[in-house]
């Protein structure tokens, strides 16, 4: 587990919503986690990548959707916690965790993207011009209000076909960007 990262207790016997309240316990952004959620009951959502998966806290937020598959990528998967997987909504959602540098290798096609990884500009900038033509329809960036991260997504929306849909400062923030039609 990275340094000063906090650790969430799970336990078998919990199920998805318990699960949830657990991360929201520990973390404390209940907003952020219902915004995944309240994407990931849409009908037109059904595919779902996240880049920084940490313990799995996004994860478990998506899986309360009806949604076809989440791929995880994260620099150090092995953090990442499968206790919930057998409890998601709906049993036929395929979950994969993969290991991926998002600022070097492309993601796989998909309806909604959250990047979650390295909170600062540059990071950020970079991630969201290699990623985001895999992305058809929403990006949402966690942590903006951390070292300007919102200036490099609205420079990065005035620049391409993406508009800002959501900005919220809860919590460390965080930005709803949708590809332009």
């Amino acid at each position: 587990m990275a340094r000063g990262m906090k650790n969430v207790i799970l336990t078998e016997d919990m199920d998805l919503h318990d699960t949830m309240n657990a991360f929201i316990e520990v973390y404390g952004d209940r907003w952020h986690y219902s915004l995944l959620t309240s994407y990931a009951i849409k009908q037109d959502i059904r595919k779902i990548a996240e880049c920084g998966a940490n313990q799995g806290g996004s994860a478990t937020a998506f899986l309360l959707g009806d949604i076809d598959s989440l791929v995880s990528y994260d620099l150090h998967p092995e953090n990442v916690s499968y206790r919930h997987i057998s409890k998601r909504k709906n049993p036929d959602t395929i979950w994969q965790v993969q290991k991926l540098n998002s600022v070097e290798e492309p993601i796989r096609d998909c309806d909604l993207l959250l990047l979650d990884t390295a909170h600062n500009p540059h990071h950020v900038t970079r991630e969201l011009y290699l990623q985001s033509p895999q992305v058809s329809q929403v990006i949402i960036i966690h942590d903006t209000s951390m070292r300007n991260v919102e200036g490099a997504v609205m420079d990065f929306c005035r620049e391409n076909p993406w508009t800002i849909a959501q900005w919220s400062l809860q919590g460390t923030g965080t930005m709803v960007i949708e590809r332009e039609p």
